[in-house]
């Protein structure tokens, strides 16, 4: 799949976006036109991190597009299950009834460091790319009677869409999970790498 930038970095990310690209997929609510997206944490269990706020619908399929004899063909794999649901921090397991390669682990980045979002935005069959710095660590509660939590702050804003993708470093390693952001200030916020392991890691490969 080809990659669709959005982003000022001078940092070359293509690179980064064909091994991350293989574990993202798309993740479709059925009977709602809610869409996000996910990725692989366990190829031969089928598990897949998003976020809480993704899960609109009891049943849920994830897609991915491929291409063969230069035509693009949809991989479709249904959810066996929401395994983790956590509202607080804003992530989810789904056990899916196939895998696809799973994302590398990394630590959380420094302040000044670039980093990129990776996600199906704009319910496109592509998913895209955006790139930015970290610009502050803190904790987030916009969501009224939840408990805050410990966030990367950037500074680039993701799209609809996007939400439940992975958050990379340079190196393609995952250090958190697209949530949510404030479009009027054009920043973000992710929960960190390692509050998402703690609370998942029984489902990590």
């Amino acid at each position: 799949l080809a990659c669709v930038p959005l982003s000022t970095s001078a940092f070359d990310w293509s690179s980064v976006f064909d091994t991350i690209n293989p574990s993202v997929v798309k993740v479709l609510n059925i009977g709602t036109p809610y869409v996000c997206s996910a990725f692989s944490i366990h190829q031969e269990l089928g598990y897949f991190l998003t976020a809480a706020h993704c899960i609109k619908s009891e049943r849920i399929i994830l897609r991915k597009e491929a291409f063969q004899g230069g035509q693009q063909l949809p991989i479709t794999i249904a959810v066996r299950r929401v395994a983790l649901k956590d509202e607080d921090l804003d992530i989810a397991v789904l056990e899916a009834v196939a895998g696809l390669p799973s994302v590398q682990r990394g630590k959380s980045p420094r302040l000044g460091q670039e980093i990129a979002s990776v996600g199906y935005a704009f319910r496109e069959n592509t998913p895209y790319i955006l790139a930015g710095i970290v610009s502050n660590y803190g904790e987030e509660n916009l969501r009224l009677g939840l408990r805050p939590r410990p966030v990367i702050v950037r500074d680039f804003q993701d799209i609809g869409g996007m939400s439940g993708g992975p958050l990379v470093n340079i190196k393609g390693h995952v250090v958190g999970i697209v949530q949510q952001g404030l479009p009027t200030a054009d920043i973000a916020w992710s929960t960190t790498i390692e509050v998402v392991h703690k609370r998942t890691k029984t489902y990590w490969e």
